[in-house]
């Protein structure tokens, strides 16, 4: 590290850029995110590109010590992925989605999105292929989606198997519904760890679409699910409890889940919890 202090302390970028890095992530020194923006900023002046995205990632993600300014991110970032940096295309991409720091502009949005897509960054090719489904700045093409998304899948891109599994669920303009294939896509995303893919791989098993009916199956799934905090699983675990399906009967547990997704705000679980206590 000293070596990168007298150099960064010369002027020199990449010095100035390896000891940023050191403070943002290095275990073996003490951290500063502060300090770091401090180096990246310096870099980033003397047109260091990896200075340019790490700077508007700090200022974006507002870490320990560095105030957020969305604006000041945009323009860093912006310069980053003019000069070609994937991960700056795709952040950028995601300001314009959001409106933060820029004006809001689907198309500006898909635009960066596909720059970094056709770089073989896979949760550009999910985003552009969300975008490309619902026709947002881009023309509408569920066929031209299914392609990103399967290309980020082949990545292991956990969404974007989702999404797959989503489009064969439920048969979009011209997908042909396939239960099976659906099934599949979820238990991939959902061995990944994607709570929304977990949830729908238990409605699968409940209503034994696509694969053998098991309401235990349907029970294991939900509850990995709920646990990650999902509403709509708390809800579905909730039934499962309620009812005695696949787990043991418990009117006191099923109220928890209630409880923990009308916490979130999910509505049908206002009623349930009434009719829990009306009862």
């Amino acid at each position: 590290m000293l070596w990168f202090e007298k150099a960064a302390s010369k002027g020199y970028a990449q010095a100035q850029c390896n000891l940023g890095d050191m403070l943002f992530k290095d275990r073996s020194v003490e951290q500063s995110h502060a300090e770091a923006a401090k180096w990246f900023e310096m870099a980033a002046e003397q047109g260091d590109v990896r200075g340019m995205f790490m700077l508007g990632v700090l200022l974006k993600y507002s870490f320990e010590g560095v105030a957020k300014n969305d604006v000041k991110a945009a323009y860093w970032l912006r310069n980053a992925a003019e000069q070609g940096h994937v991960r700056a295309q795709f952040e950028l991409g995601l300001l314009f989605r959001e409106g933060c720091g820029v004006a809001h502009s689907d198309v500006e949005a898909a635009t960066w999105f596909k720059k970094a897509a056709d770089q073989g960054y896979a949760q550009a090719q999910c985003k552009l292929g969300e975008m490309t489904a619902r026709g947002l700045g881009v023309a509408q093409s569920v066929a031209e989606a299914m392609r990103l998304f399967k290309k980020a899948s082949d990545q292991g891109d956990r969404q974007a198997q989702y999404m797959l599994g989503i489009l064969f669920k439920f048969g979009f303009k011209g997908t042909a519904k396939n239960d099976v294939k659906a099934a599949q896509w979820f238990k991939v995303a959902a061995d990944q760890g994607q709570f929304q893919a977990q949830c729908e791989l238990g409605f699968q098993f409940q209503e034994g679409r696509g694969v053998a009916q098991s309401d235990v199956d349907a029970a294991v799934w939900f509850r990995k699910a709920a646990d990650m905090d999902y509403a709509k699983a708390q809800c579905a675990l909730g039934e499962m409890l309620k009812h005695g399906r696949g787990v043991a009967q418990s009117d006191l547990e099923a109220a928890q889940w209630f409880q923990k997704a009308a916490d979130q705000g999910h509505g049908i679980t206002h009623s349930l919890l009434r009719a829990e206590f009306e009862s």
